[in-house]
Order: C-alpha cells, then sequence, then structure tokens
C-alpha cells in the first residue's frame, strides 16, 4: 500500500456511512399498513460502496472521514477492510455516532432511503 495517500488509484472524502437493509414484499407502505421484514442485513452505505467496488477492480482505494466510535462505525471498517480498503485516513471520533441509512427494498428491487 502507498504511504502517501495522494498515490493512491482513487481516494474517497467523507460519507462513511452504514446502511441497515431491510427485505419487504412490497412499496409503497401505507399508514397502518404492516409488512413483515423478510431479511435484514447490516452493509457499508455511501461512498464505501464505490471504494469496495474500486478495491475489487484491483485498484488501491483510499479512504478519508470519520466514523463513530459506535457499533456502525466498527462494522463500517470492519467491511472496509474485509475489501482491502485503506482506513488508515479514517478518524474514529469518541462519541460521535456513525451515520446510519435504513434501505427498505421489495421483491421488485425498488428500494427507499431513510436516514439522517
Amino acid at each position: 500500500m502507498p504511504t502517501n495517500p495522494f498515490s493512491s488509484d482513487v481516494i474517497s472524502l467523507g460519507d462513511l456511512v452504514a446502511d441497515l437493509i431491510v427485505s419487504i414484499p412490497h412499496l409503497p407502505i401505507r399508514a397502518q399498513e404492516h409488512q413483515p421484514a423478510r431479511e435484514m442485513a447490516l452493509e457499508a452505505g455511501g461512498n464505501c460502496n464505490f471504494l469496495i467496488m474500486a478495491a475489487r477492480l484491483g485498484l488501491h482505494a483510499c479512504a478519508f472521514g470519520t466514523v463513530g466510535r459506535d457499533d456502525y462505525g466498527r462494522r463500517v471498517l470492519e467491511l472496509l477492510n474485509a475489501e482491502q480498503v485503506d482506513t488508515k485516513y479514517v478518524n474514529v471520533l469518541a462519541g460521535g455516532r456513525t451515520g446510519l441509512a435504513i434501505v427498505l427494498v421489495d421483491d421488485d428491487a425498488q428500494h427507499v432511503f431513510v436516514g439522517k
């Protein structure tokens, strides 16, 4: 791995978030309607997707940004490191909270994001 991040093939600045992906039968969900969640998965989201795909293509991908010292931040770093994304420039903020998006996906692969 390069010691200088600017010698990386790709660099991503910020937007290191976690996605909670929830599989449901259909969208939209109407008020007072209940749908069972078929499956749930906690994955890396935002710019993490770009970094992971770049690493899978054999490029040196380097992440710059901040995650919280929380379960979501640990999961994001775990997933990036497993894909050989360089995370040495990711700041882990004590007392911080990692961004989370809830992604509802239906049987037709239509999706909506809920988050802040």
